[in-house]
């Protein structure tokens, strides 16, 4: 979860959520959905991970790694039970795809991030 990422980075940093949203001037509100298991924007991920002087994918990358590969393997069978069906199969649960995108997009540099953003708009601007 993205705030037990935040809380374990601001320790390690030797402050609290709250007072690094302070410092960055941000509202120290957001805490609390992010407690919820809200997801902040890539814009605040970028400020927090820069503020706390680490990789904004250290605020997301899961460190179970068994989760990953469970996530990975499910992936792949869909796809291979998907492979000569008409019907397809059921993704991975829709917060772990979340979380993957997330994590994926995390990696990007913030122009990768603008090309993505604007690729997914105009997807959207097509339906």
């Amino acid at each position: 979860m993205f705030f037990d990422k935040l809380k374990a980075a601001c320790v390690s940093a030797g402050t609290s959520p709250t007072a690094l949203l302070k410092s960055i001037g941000m509202s120290t509100s957001s805490v609390t959905s992010w407690k919820k298991g809200v997801v902040p924007s890539m814009g605040t991920i970028y400020k927090l991970a820069e503020a706390l002087d680490i990789e904004p994918a250290e605020l997301l990358e899961s460190s179970d790694q068994a989760a990953h590969d469970a996530y990975d393997e499910g992936y792949m069978d869909c796809l291979t039970a998907h492979q000569g069906k008409k019907n397809k199969p059921a993704l991975p649960k829709e917060s772990e795809l979340n979380e993957e995108l997330v994590r994926r997009l995390m990696q990007l540099t913030p122009d990768e991030a603008k090309q993505v953003d604007a690729f997914v708009q105009g997807l959207l601007a097509s339906r």
